[in-house]
């Protein structure tokens, strides 16, 4: 017989209140380290961008990661219920599975990026997204084993709720 249990989405296991502010830090701070190593003229031309929008608001990277993390976990909600769905298709964990499709995770994570970015009011973040969105989109898709890895180790410490 097939338990009448709600699983919980992506977002209510991940996000939790003990769980967001530290996955927020970790992030800032991958973002953070990703930029200072980037080499190159792009490198020189992000990590100028990036100065320019933290004269403006210091905490720019916080703030940003703070209100986008909910949405990128959201939109990976998709991925998830296929995982679920699926019975792992073959992947060890969600987060194996979501590096096995991490075309379609930046995707995601890019759709979110790109409506935020269309939406803000500030002239000067949108010509930095407008500039940069194609490292950006880089970025973010080698960023995925990180936050599959991180994903992994919150899902497994949550499993008791599930």
């Amino acid at each position: 017989m097939a338990s009448s249990k709600t699983v919980p989405s992506l977002a209510a296991r991940i996000l939790t209140p003990e769980n967001t502010a530290q996955l927020s830090a970790e992030f800032v701070n991958l973002v953070q380290e990703r930029i200072d190593g980037s080499p190159g003229l792009k490198g020189i031309a992000l990590r100028t961008s990036v100065s320019m929008l933290t004269a403006t608001r210091p905490d720019i990277l916080t703030h940003g990661m703070t209100r986008l993390l909910p949405e990128f976990i959201a939109a990976l909600q998709p991925l998830y219920d296929d995982y679920r769905r699926s019975g792992g298709n073959g992947a060890a964990s969600f987060g194996a599975f979501l590096i096995a499709r991490r075309e379609s995770a930046t995707a995601a994570m890019m759709r979110v990026a790109d409506a935020r970015a269309a939406g803000s009011k500030h002239a000067l973040y949108q010509r930095f997204y407008k500039s940069m969105r194609g490292t950006i989109e880089l970025e973010a898709e080698r960023f995925i084993p990180i936050l599959a890895a991180r994903i992994d180790e919150t899902l497994q410490s949550d499993t008791a709720t599930v």
